[in-house]
């Protein structure tokens, strides 16, 4: 019988081979999709195939004027790349939720990242080739620079506001080349800011509906009202309930409450999020204490849409914008009763997701609303 030690060795040796495996497979799959840029940049760009932007940190940057390949350090801007150019995105961050994407593009490679997880590798970014790269904020972008070489980084926002979208959106589809396409999300984002803001501006704020966002496996962790995380709820005319100071949180939000708390806060609309579990909502919806809630007991409670990615929070960025209807709606569904958000979400992930949803997967995402 082998002893422990030597059954432990087996174990370690067996998992070390298993990531070496997987990371070799990722950087084949990169050299095979590289294959026909053998000769990329041998004797380095000229002058007149290069464009000068000017990024979100001030930075001065030379990217080629006709981008095939591209790649972003974070999921957020991952997110915005796949839906201006999807096919010059040479990988993912993370991995989608889901399947409502397309078979190309979701046999992508996941690359990692530098955002909440710290998961990138800088050999398999450089392997992949990219014309050029974007990073979701200021920290650590001379760094990030000066270890891809000659590779151009593009600094966008950190997507801390709505009202940074159109700039980012902007920057990103300019220097991916994808003008048309980027005109197109802004003006859609612009038209549903536009219409849901104009029947909410003038609600009374003893009249907003207040909304509490239920993370974690209990639903008791949540976002304060000044998170970007929680932002919807205030663009859509609600009021975040959660009164909580999280200046000194260092876990990416999430904070913890108690459930004397959410009583006291008594919200009318309950959001499911980030880390909860399949059977939370059920959970809400029949425990005794949770039924001390008024959105409990008339049934508000809801869980946000996320294939292939959330539409509400998880990331804050461009892909909260096909939930601002949605938002809206579970909200004020009298104000938005008009609203045909099986034809908004249809015609989003069409053009934006790059996927035909069928009546069952619609009825998936939004339910009856």
């Amino acid at each position: 019988m082998p002893s422990v030690c030597n059954r432990n060795c087996v174990m370690k040796n067996h998992r070390s081979w298993r990531r070496f495996g997987a990371e070799l497979f990722a950087l084949l799959s990169l050299f095979f999709l590289c294959g026909c840029r053998d000769d990329h940049n041998a004797a380095g760009p000229s002058a007149d195939s290069l464009i000068r932007i000017i990024d979100k940190c001030g930075r001065e940057v030379e990217v080629p004027k006709k981008t095939t390949r591209i790649l972003a350090t974070g999921a957020v801007d991952m997110v915005l790349a796949y839906m201006l150019a999807p096919d010059k995105l040479m990988g993912f961050n993370v991995e989608p939720n889901g399947d409502f994407i397309p078979e190309k593009y979701r046999n992508l490679p996941v690359l990692g990242g530098w955002h909440t997880a710290q998961s990138g590798n800088y050999e398999s970014f450089i392997a992949a080739d990219p014309d050029v790269i974007f990073a979701g904020g200021p920290e650590n972008i001379e760094r990030m620079q000066s270890r891809f070489g000659s590779i151009p980084v593009v600094c966008l926002d950190r997507w801390n506001g709505f009202e940074n979208y159109e700039d980012s959106i902007r920057l990103l589809g300019r220097a991916a080349g994808e003008v048309e396409k980027t005109e197109e999300l802004i003006a859609w984002h612009k038209e549903a800011v536009r219409l849901v803001e104009s029947r909410t501006n003038d609600i009374p704020d003893e009249k907003k509906v207040r909304v509490y966002y239920a993370e974690g496996k209990k639903g008791l962790n949540t976002e304060p009202s000044e998170s970007p995380r929680t932002e919807l709820i205030e663009v859509c005319g609600g009021v975040n309930v959660a009164s909580i100071d999280m200046k000194n949180d260092k876990r990416q939000g999430m904070a913890e409450v108690s459930m004397e708390q959410v009583i006291s806060w008594n919200p009318a609309v309950i959001i499911i999020g980030r880390g909860t579990q399949n059977t939370l909502k059920k959970e809400i919806m029949s425990h005794p204490k949770w039924k001390s809630v008024e959105a409990a007991r008339s049934g508000r409670v809801y869980v946000r849409p996320d294939n292939p990615f959330s539409w509400f929070d998880g990331p804050p960025g461009p892909n909260q914008i096909v939930g601002i209807y949605w938002t809206a709606k579970i909200l004020y569904p009298e104000l938005f009763s008009d609203i045909d958000l099986k034809k908004k979400t249809r015609d989003f992930y069409s053009k934006f997701y790059h996927y035909e949803l069928s009546e069952s997967q619609l009825s998936s995402l939004i339910g009856d609303l």
